[in-house]
């Protein structure tokens, strides 16, 4: 194996071998790579913009804070098509979840940006909003009223 180590899957540098939908995690990479006009590891000057440093960390932050257009090339202004952007980042992060079998097939990929699929919803690991799950005190509390 030889690559780039930012376009590696997680599972290969855990394991030390490749499963089916590593090429998919890379090319979740490179799609952030075109959307952002960097590359995947950056060493910034300022450090300030130390959690911009890791493209995909800093995605990741971004699509939890509900804010992925920030990810945009600022070349770019605002000179692009959101909904498009949107897609392609969203797919992305589809590409990118941890567990290989959670990615999309690269036939569904292409439907998606054909056009002739939905993107797959955004991944729960990076969703601004997850669902609620009742925490203890809370089932403590709503038993007591029974």
């Amino acid at each position: 194996m030889r690559g780039t180590l930012c376009y590696v899957a997680p599972e290969y540098s855990a394991c030390g071998y490749l499963m089916e939908k590593a090429d998919i995690y890379s090319l979740g990479v490179l799609i952030l790579v075109v959307v952002s006009g960097r590359r995947p590891l950056h060493v910034l000057s300022s450090p300030m913009n130390l959690e911009k440093a890791n493209l995909i960390s800093w995605c990741r932050h971004l699509a939890y804070a509900g804010n992925i257009l920030e990810l945009v090339d600022e070349k770019l202004k605002d000179d692009y098509n959101k909904d498009e952007v949107t897609l392609c980042i969203n797919l992305a992060l589809a590409c990118l979840q941890k567990m290989p079998e959670l990615r999309p097939d690269i036939g569904d990929i292409v439907k998606v940006l054909k056009g002739e699929m939905e993107v797959p919803a955004l991944p729960f690991e990076f969703s601004p909003s997850p669902p609620k799950f009742f925490s203890k005190s809370r089932r403590k509390h709503k038993n007591n009223e029974d």
